[in-house]
């Protein structure tokens, strides 16, 4: 359990990194704001993005030093 706890912490800050942009859809939804609504999946995306952009960059840069 130990050795994986880098891997588990990085999960947990993927999901907060991407959850608030899907939660603006339902809470658009709900409050009927049709701007929340239409910004969620926008801001997900970009949020994804984000992460992706970061994390191939962090695996690149791993792989480079693995290699030297």
């Amino acid at each position: 359990m130990n050795a994986n706890r880098a891997v588990l912490t990085a999960g947990v800050m993927v999901a907060l990194a991407v959850v608030p942009g899907a939660a603006l859809v339902g809470l658009g939804i709900v409050a009927g704001d049709r701007v929340l609504f239409r910004d969620g999946p926008v801001q997900w995306l970009h949020d994804v993005l984000i992460v992706v952009a970061v994390g191939t960059a962090a695996f690149g840069a791993i792989r480079a030093r693995r290699r030297r």
